[in-house]
């Protein structure tokens, strides 16, 4: 995996992200700064994803979902 910054098309005004991908199906999205509000739009290869939440000061993971994206872009 590589840096990859590129790939947010989209980033709340008051947020910033570090990304690191392989560019095929491995993306790793650190958001700074992120409010409950907030919105992030990644480009990313059409496919289905499972996407993980994790607190990066504890390790914990807050949450897991999975889509079938179908579209350029995924928020």
């Amino acid at each position: 995996m590589s840096p990859d910054p590129d790939c947010i098309s989209n980033l709340s005004v008051e947020m910033a992200a570090n990304v690191f991908s392989n560019k095929k199906d491995i993306y790793g999205i650190q958001l700074i700064d992120s409010k409950e509000n907030s919105q992030v739009v990644v480009d990313v290869p059409t496919g289905n994803w499972g996407i993980t939440w994790i607190d990066p000061g504890s390790g914990l993971v807050l949450g897991k979902s999975k889509t079938n994206h179908l579209e350029k872009n995924l928020t």
